[in-house]
Order: C-alpha cells, then sequence, then structure tokens
C-alpha cells in the first residue's frame, strides 16, 4: 500500500492524484523509444545453395531410415517411452 509520493516536490497523499502520478509513470517508463530501433540493414545470414535445400526437403526412403536405425548404437534411448534401438531393430 502506498500512503503518498511526491509531486512536483510537494508531498501528496490524496488517493486519486497517487494513483494518476504511479499510473502517469510508468507508462511513461515502458512506451516504446522511437529513437532505438534496431535494423538488420546490411547484415549477411548464411543461406543454403539451392542443391543443399533440394537434398533437405526430398522424400527419404524407408532404406535409408533402416539404416540410420541400424547404425545407432543399440543401447541408446530414443525418447521417453524408454524403449531403445535393440528393440527397434528386432525383425
Amino acid at each position: 500500500m502506498i500512503k503518498g509520493i511526491k509531486i512536483q516536490n510537494e508531498w501528496c497523499e490524496d488517493p486519486v492524484l497517487v494513483k494518476n502520478q504511479l499510473k502517469n509513470s510508468s507508462q511513461k517508463r515502458f512506451v516504446e523509444s522511437v529513437d532505438v530501433k534496431i535494423g538488420l540493414d546490411n547484415i549477411t545470414f548464411p543461406s543454403l545453395n539451392e542443391s543443399d535445400n533440394a537434398m533437405l526437403i526430398q522424400s527419404f526412403s524407408e532404406e535409408e531410415i533402416k539404416d540410420v536405425v541400424w547404425d545407432c548404437e543399440s543401447s541408446k534411448s530414443p525418447g521417453p517411452d524408454g524403449f531403445n534401438f535393440s528393440f527397434m531393430k528386432i525383425g
């Protein structure tokens, strides 16, 4: 509970004035400054070439999935279900 605050070097305990002063000062503090804007002009981001992009979005085969699973260490767990790669390699 705030009993009062200084407004223009004078102590004020009027609840309406205290509330308005706190509201106004909070709004001023959290208003976006137009002076500071971050721009990304003249910044070069690394990107994939067309062949790398095409490779990432192409479909994969069942054989590729099997090769990846069989290449994994059997005692590793792929997720929270507790089944490890040894279980998946059965069959």
